[in-house]
């Protein structure tokens, strides 16, 4: 299940990322691009920690 949320919101947040920087065209290089900060977030989501808090 865990891994089915965090694919889901990988999908999600790289198709958003890809939407906003090339407009309705996705190209594969801003996916890759965005995959860490992606991984970073669902990372985030997963321990419970929000990240508005981190110093």
């Amino acid at each position: 299940m865990i891994g089915a949320l965090a694919a889901s919101q990988l999908q999600r947040r790289a198709s958003l990322y890809a939407y906003q920087r090339v407009g309705r065209s996705m190209q594969a290089s801003d996916v890759l691009e965005s995959i860490p900060e992606v991984l970073r977030q669902i990372d985030l989501i997963l321990t419970g920690w929000n990240e508005n808090y981190i110093v």
